[in-house]
């Protein structure tokens, strides 16, 4: 049999429901603006490195801008991966390619 004390007991060890939302609310905050703080650094700098390197080299780069770009510019990175597949044709990498289709899949 269930007393008042008990009832009471189990009461106090249930937080409020204004305290769930609000934990729901900083916890959605807290992910949402700590997400994307510093992507355009990674970016800009592998836009300057793009500039300076060819061969294989330009190949990885081109597959990275492509990733970092995926959410923000798809479009810019469909033409970063169509152009790292270009570039492939004239190495045989197969892994790089297969990642790079895997990449422009996502897309």
């Amino acid at each position: 049999m269930v007393n008042g004390l008990t009832i009471f007991y189990l009461y106090m060890e249930l937080p409020s429901t204004e305290y769930l939302f609000m934990k729901k609310v900083f916890i959605l905050l807290l992910i949402l603006l700590t997400g994307n703080i510093f992507p355009q650094e990674n970016t800009d700098s592998l836009l300057n490195q793009l500039d300076t390197v060819t061969g294989q080299e330009r190949i990885g780069i081109l597959k990275d801008l492509c990733w970092e770009n995926r959410f923000s510019h798809p479009e810019n990175a469909l033409k970063y991966g169509l152009e790292a597949l270009n570039l492939l044709k004239q190495f045989e990498n197969y892994e790089q390619e297969a990642s790079i289709n895997n990449y422009l899949g996502i897309i």
